[in-house]
């Protein structure tokens, strides 16, 4: 088989692109584009209309305070006003905002179907266990990555039914740590966000 070379090759691959999308999640705000991809992958397998509908909770969520009252007609005029970005109500803060619901049953989900909503609110929650591991050696954070997305199950799956791009694909990965770590030894500051640069 043949071999992808240099970091351009392997950031084309589905295994080291979910690995990237969930890094960008956890690190920026505004990972709409990555999350939906991420929320979509084989993980979470949420579909086209329950992802519409995420949209539509960000947007319930936007119109309202923290304490989920609707803001005045004078605050949301504020904000267009003067738009902050770190203001902004994106689709990860209502992934948060599912992942901590008890039920989920509310009314800005009503656009999401149950499995929809269970699966986002999974999603959620693994983003929070990985916002909890920044802090370890990127190498590290990487791992738990792949344990997070069950990417290495996967992989151990199709190894045992002889599909031969497990193999291949446990090669990316293992090539894809491998650059992080020559990057990190090379970079004076050795962070996720460098790594994200």
């Amino acid at each position: 088989p043949n071999r992808i070379v240099g970091l351009g090759g392997l950031l084309t691959t589905p295994e080291v692109t979910e690995v990237v999308c969930a890094l960008r999640c956890v690190w920026f705000a505004d990972a709409g584009s990555d999350l939906i991809r991420l929320l979509a992958s084989p993980r979470f397998r949420v579909g086209a209309a329950d992802l519409a509908g995420l949209r539509h909770a960000a947007s319930w969520f936007a119109k309202r305070d923290t304490g989920q009252q609707p803001l005045s007609e004078e605050d949301l005029r504020g904000e267009q006003a003067l738009p902050d970005p770190d203001r902004q109500f994106t689709l990860l803060d209502a992934v948060d905002e599912i992942s901590s619901m008890k039920r989920l049953d509310h009314v800005a989900l009503a656009r999401i179907s149950e499995v929809g909503k269970e699966r986002i609110r999974e999603a959620g929650q693994v983003l929070r266990r990985l916002r909890q591991a920044v802090g370890r050696d990127i190498p590290g954070l990487l791992r738990t990555v792949e344990y997070e997305l069950r990417i290495d199950i996967e992989l151990e799956a199709n190894e045992r039914t002889g599909y031969a791009g497990g193999a291949l694909a446990r090669a990316n990965l293992d090539a894809f740590t491998d650059l992080i770590e020559v990057f990190l030894s090379t970079d004076e500051h050795g962070t996720l966000a460098s790594v994200l640069a």
